[in-house]
């Protein structure tokens, strides 16, 4: 698939989950590691399909990287970051394509600004998003930042800032 046609899915997919919001910024992220009720709910039904193929083949048989897939994926969930007219949206997307399939939270433009940054390396920036702590790619932090401050002071023409310090 081509990533014009996955930009338009997600276009798309922001709008129904977003109505009436001009989104001019979207990144897809993870946020920190939790254990969840679905990952405790993926470690007792593999524990017990584990247990009951063990005790009916007789064999031992360890689950392989599907199971660890599942598990990262209930652990770490993706999640993505929407700058809107109004704030910032915290969006759960699906594990494929990152296409938003609802909302979390939404937060003032000012949440993807430093005092909000909790980790910054060459290539990831980690930012409190409301209740959570996504992890999202240096260049689409910058973006997402360039877009906050266009928002912020009216428009396309505005200045966007080059740089910041932590």
């Amino acid at each position: 698939m081509s990533s014009a046609r996955n930009r338009q899915r997600i276009e798309t997919a922001l709008a129904k989950a977003l109505p009436g919001s001009a989104v001019t910024g979207y990144a897809a992220g993870r946020a920190n590691a939790r254990l969840s009720s679905s990952a405790t709910a993926l470690i007792l039904g593999f524990g017990l399909a584990f247990f009951l193929v063990a005790v009916l083949a007789g064999r031992l048989l360890i689950p392989g990287a599907l199971l660890l897939l599942f598990f990262v994926g209930a652990l770490k969930p993706f999640r993505g970051c929407a700058v809107t007219n109004s704030g910032v949206a915290l969006l759960q997307t699906g594990a494929m394509h990152h296409r938003p399939t609802k909302v979390v939270t939404t937060v003032p433009l000012g949440c993807l600004l430093p005092p909000n940054i909790t980790a910054v390396g060459a290539r990831a920036v980690r930012v409190r998003v409301g209740p959570e702590t996504v992890r999202l790619r240096r260049a689409d932090y910058d973006r997402l930042v360039a877009r906050v401050s266009q928002t912020t002071a009216g428009g396309p023409g505005a200045p966007v800032p080059t740089g910041w310090n932590v």
